[in-house]
């Protein structure tokens, strides 16, 4: 409100609340001041609920102009002032906390105007002004709590009998219609109220009954002026001492005054708002029947027609709401449960047929625009996939006023007449297709000529003699099966089968129609288009290669004979990675490459296998052959190999046929196979050199990239695909990697030292061999996975996808594993292992581990023996970390069904977890290298060789240790010592991080 506005009613308030205070002094009891009956809390609350609590000067200046003659004193006055603007201002306040409503219309309403309006905020004014007469010493001690106790009955009164009224003249709503018996109510309260005040009337119960009658009957709007009367009486009456009063002190007159003040007000609020709560409830239990009436008459209406038209659906849709609902009929039609679901205007049209959908929507908008009724047969399509034919009839319901308000309607199930329809024009009218009905039984009872030219007579015979791949107990449509002729040959048929739902026996007992047709020239015809487009495919890739590749090459040659060594060898370089993207390229969108794919028509340089060195070479640990048809390759890989202590390259050839002959004679430890070599390409090859020499390593290096080549390559059993072209360090390590004999040898003779721009870079590239060979398994594992579900996997039994998902499961986690050891070492190498140290139970983080690798007990029982409540300050995940690496070497090296043990327990300042298996132990020579980075003892499982060596490094980081211990003969023993208190370094270490 604005200010102007606000003035006049503070102002207002203000007299209102001056006029009220002086009425009550009238009855004042102590001190001239205090009244048992305050008529201007009332008025005050009332205005600041109505208007809001910026109101609160009003009350204030009235409360000093009342007080201002009565002192004791001005500054007394100001503060007695004050308690009693704040009185109203508190109990506004917890009334809204309450969510409370002016109208009085609840009881909770009137329960929080009397606990928290009345006795809470009246409290405020109460105690603020006994407190300033006593320090004022214009009141004795021993009349405090007299005092006290009229004040706060006077104000709780005044809010209780004319905050009511006020509230009801602010709310028009309220104003009562039934004049004569309010008035009658009324004059009746004020006759017996003046009685009672003039001591004529010893009883104040006699007030009651009419009190009672005006609050249930007329509500609040009457009642609030009866109690406003009556208690005004009695009032009067206790300040006299007449009547019921006569003869008792102050005290027990306030006593009984306000008992009976209080369960006056009290039994007219609460009864006036019950009664209002009933009328509500009754309004609208008389409007929900109404409604229920209206809606049994038009369900029991669309009822009678569904029976009058007999086996049909009834449904109703509601225009405003868009709520559809059907008969228990119309569920069935649609292939639903009756009653099943909730249902509206779009979730309909989704059973609708997609194609007839369009149709529907195209009816139900003509019949609400002309008010017609309309008839449309249409498709559905049931849950199960079966669909079926419906005759639906639609009516628009108006009201009064000509809005269409509902459309209603039903729906009869027709698919029988348009099946046998559709069979009839099917066996009249194909002509080029093979039509083949047949019964139950499978057995053929309809043939037409098509289907005797293709099949052969098949009345009365078997229809798998014609279609043996064929499952008649399912609809297909348009399926790729084989068909057979009469003299056995097969063919490719495009078949689609269509049972009839409800066969009757017409056409021999015909329960499913066969239209097949022979579309071997089709095959033909796409096969053709398919090798048209590949060789144009490669005419084009060749086009590229002549642009790029050879382009390149004669770049390079100029810059040799310039004398510009480095700048050939990086277009070199250039010309080798755009050779590699064309053939990514060119075998992006094949099928594969299959064995003899790769056999070279004209050789990139023929030349007989290279005979043996002449003179004897000492023997080395490690043999090797390289096949290659190219001179200089082979060239440079024999440079490589040689430069390697510990390996002999025992024989060069140019072709495959050379290397399964070498291969056979030689048995070498390694063969270094390229893939494009004339008469046998490496494909080819693979297989019969592994065959020849089974303990042979065979390593393609080939220039065909790394994707569909370097698959089919280690799917026939190669160990390892590098390309062409790639790092020879990343080949040396490879060699070293797989060979321990090699790698002995470089550390007992470590190369000379060469200037090196990127430090580390062994430790990278010794990361990148072991990545690649370790993620070739699972990779291979999930991609024929992967093919063979999304070939297959409509053919493959449930059991078998089951267990294919599970292994895919595996592969990730076996990925996941791998990447995260991979990780930890590269940060090793970098730098460091951050740890996030946190009090932890081990107990419960064994447990948890040993959840997670439920696949491990399946195998190898595990028995955990753990002393309770032993908590250590540790880093959790990595923790859990070497416990999945112990378990899992124990579960690997071990017999299958042998028992592994995991032990918790506490040593002094340290807690110690052990895991024990029953494997074939650690040799004692091989127990110094246990911890090393890529460490595998020789053993041929799969494993990067980082579990230990990260294992051993997290404990130390954790100021702890890991160790092998001494056992027994068999089985190993691993302990990971923790301390139970992180010292200094370690906490700062950790709170750093």
């Amino acid at each position: 409100m604005r200010s102007g506005r606000w003035a006049a009613a503070v102002l207002a308030l203000a007299a209102a609340y001056y006029l009220g205070a002086r009425l009550g002094l009238e009855f004042a009891l102590v001190r001239g001041q205090v009244a048992p009956l305050w008529p201007s809390t009332g008025l005050a609350l009332a205005a600041m609920l109505r208007f809001g609590v910026r109101l609160w000067p009003g009350a204030l200046l009235g409360s000093l102009a009342a007080n201002a003659p009565l002192g004791p004193s001005p500054l007394a006055v100001l503060v007695i002032a004050a308690g009693a603007a704040a009185a109203p201002a508190v109990s506004v306040y917890l009334l809204r906390r309450a969510a409370f409503r002016t109208d009085l219309a609840r009881l909770r309403d009137v329960v929080a105007l009397v606990l928290l309006g009345a006795m809470a905020g009246m409290a405020v004014s109460a105690t603020v002004g006994i407190t300033t007469l006593t320090t004022a010493g214009a009141l004795p001690g021993d009349q405090v709590l007299t005092a006290w106790s009229v004040w706060w009955a006077g104000d709780a009164t005044g809010v209780l009998v004319f905050a009511p009224p006020l509230l009801v003249l602010f709310n028009a709503r309220q104003q009562t219609t039934q004049w004569a018996k309010a008035t009658a109510l009324v004059t009746g309260t004020l006759a017996l109220s003046t009685a009672v005040a003039a001591g004529q009337l010893p009883w104040l119960f006699v007030i009651f009954p009419m009190v009672i009658w005006s609050a249930w009957r007329l509500g609040l709007a009457v009642v609030s002026a009866c109690l406003v009367i009556a208690t005004t009486g009695t009032t009067i009456a206790a300040a006299l001492g007449a009547g019921p009063f006569a003869g008792q002190d102050l005290l027990n007159r306030m006593v009984l005054l306000q008992s009976f003040n209080g369960a006056l007000v009290l039994t007219g609020l609460l009864l006036a708002a019950a009664a209002a709560e009933q009328r509500t409830a009754a309004a609208l239990s008389e409007r929900a029947g109404a409604e229920l009436e209206a809606r049994v008459t038009e369900r029991t209406a669309m009822f009678t027609e569904a029976e009058r038209v007999g086996r049909v659906g009834s449904w109703e849709r509601d225009l405003a709401t868009d709520a559809v609902t059907w008969s228990d009929q119309m569920f069935r039609l649609y292939g639903l449960v009756p009653r099943s679901r909730e249902l509206d205007y779009r979730t309909v049209l989704s059973y609708v047929h997609p194609e007839d959908r369009d149709a529907i929507i195209a009816s139900n908008d003509r019949a609400l625009r002309e008010h017609l009724d309309t008839e449309l047969a249409h498709r559905v399509v049931w849950p199960d996939g079966t669909i079926r034919w419906l005759n639906r009839r639609a009516s628009v319901v108006v009201d009064k006023s000509g809005v269409a308000r509902k459309i209603v309607g039903t729906a009869q199930d027709i698919t029988a007449a348009r099946t046998a329809a559709a069979e009839t024009r099917l066996l009249l009218e194909s002509g080029t297709d093979a039509i083949v009905g047949f019964d139950a039984d499978g057995e053929v009872t309809l043939v037409n000529d098509r289907a005797a030219d293709l099949f052969g007579e098949l009345t009365g015979q078997r229809i798998a003699r014609a279609l043996p791949d064929l499952d008649t107990g399912n609809p297909v449509q348009g399926a790729e099966l084989t068909g057979r002729r009469p003299d056995g040959t097969e063919f490719p048929a495009e078949v689609t089968l269509r049972p009839l739902p409800e066969p009757d026996g017409t056409f021999g007992g015909t329960v499913a129609v066969v239209v097949a047709r022979d579309i071997t020239r089709r095959k033909e015809a796409e096969s053709a288009r398919r090798q048209l487009q590949d060789e144009h495919r490669r005419r084009q890739q060749a086009l590229e290669i002549n642009d790029n590749v050879i382009q390149g090459l004669a770049a390079a040659l100029y810059a040799l004979e310039s004398g510009e060594a480095d700048r050939a060898e990086r277009t070199l370089r250039r010309t080798l990675d755009t050779a590699r993207e064309t053939m990514r390229n060119l075998l992006h969108n094949s099928t594969g490459i299959a064995p003899g794919d790769l056999v070279r028509r004209q050789p990139a340089e023929l030349a007989p296998p290279a005979p043996p060195a002449a003179e004897a070479q000492p023997a080395a640990p490690v043999t090797a052959v390289i096949a290659d048809d190219s001179r200089e390759v082979r060239f440079a890989l024999r440079a490589l190999l040689e430069s390697l202590p510990g390996i002999t390259v025992v024989g060069e050839v140019a072709d495959g046929v050379e290397a399964v002959r070498v291969a056979g004679d030689r048995q070498p430890d390694a063969m270094l196979l390229d893939l494009a070599m004339p008469v046998m390409d490496g494909l080819e090859a693979l297989p019969l050199i592994l065959a020849a020499s089974p303990g042979t390593k065979v390593i393609v290096v080939s220039g065909y990239g790394r994707d569909q080549v370097a698959e089919q390559a280690l799917r026939l059993g190669a160990t390892a695909y590098v390309e062409k072209g790639g790092s020879t360090r990343l080949l040396a390590n490879l060699l070293a990697d797989l060979f321990s004999e090699i790698g002995r040898a470089r550390t007992e003779s470590p190369p000379a030292p060469v200037a090196d721009d990127h430090p580390g870079l062994d430790q990278q590239a010794e990361l990148a061999v072991t990545c690649a060979h370790e993620l070739r398994t699972p990779i291979t594992a999930l991609t024929s996975i992967t093919e063979l579900l999304l070939t297959q996997s409509d053919r493959l039994p449930s059991a078998t996808v089951h267990k294919l998902l599970g292994t895919t499961a595996r592969s990730l986690r076996q990925m996941d594993r791998l990447v995260q050891d991979l990780a930890d070492a590269g940060r090793l190498l970098s730098g460091g292992l951050e740890l996030l140290l946190e009090p932890t139970d081990l107990g419960e983080l064994a447990r948890t581990v040993l959840g997670e690798l439920g696949e491990l007990s399946g195998d190898h029982p595990i028995e955990l023996r753990a002393e309770p409540g032993v908590v250590a300050g540790v880093d959790p995940f990595r923790i859990r970390q070497i416990l999945v690496n112990l378990l899992g070497n124990a579960a690997k090296f071990s017999p299958a069904g042998s028992p592994i043990r995991l032990g918790i327990a506490v040593a002094g300042e340290h807690v110690e977890i052990s895991v024990s298996d029953r494997g074939p132990g650690i040799p004692a020579e091989h127990r110094d290298r246990l911890f090393g980075k890529f460490e595998r003892l020789g053993s041929t499982r799969s494993g990067t060789g980082l579990g230990l060596y990260l294992s051993k490094e997290i404990a130390k980081a954790h100021q702890g240790d890991l160790v092998l211990a001494d056992g027994g003969p068999g089985g190993c023993t691993f302990v990971l010592s923790l301390p139970i208190v992180l010292g200094d370094r370690a906490t700062a270490r950790a709170l750093e991080s």
